[in-house]
């Protein structure tokens, strides 16, 4: 399990830093496969899997939070 939390860590800091990246250059947008998501939180992943317009919204939320909190933000 301590694995897997570590991974998780490295992976979420991945795509923090992509989604900065993106960010930075204009365009909103991020992937992110539902198993890496599942590997990161299996409730948030199976929430998106069986109700998506319920959820996405929150999502999108998160990121935008994400990216605000993200030391080195040029916009």
């Amino acid at each position: 399990m301590e694995g897997r939390q570590v991974g998780g860590q490295l992976k979420a800091r991945s795509k923090r830093d992509e989604l900065k990246r993106h960010y930075n250059l204009g365009e909103y947008w991020i992937e992110v496969s539902i198993e890496d998501l599942s590997g990161f939180d299996e409730n948030l992943a199976d929430y998106l899997l069986k109700q998506p317009s319920e959820h996405l919204p929150l999502v999108r939320w998160g990121l935008g939070f994400c990216v605000c909190q993200t030391p080195g933000r040029s916009r």
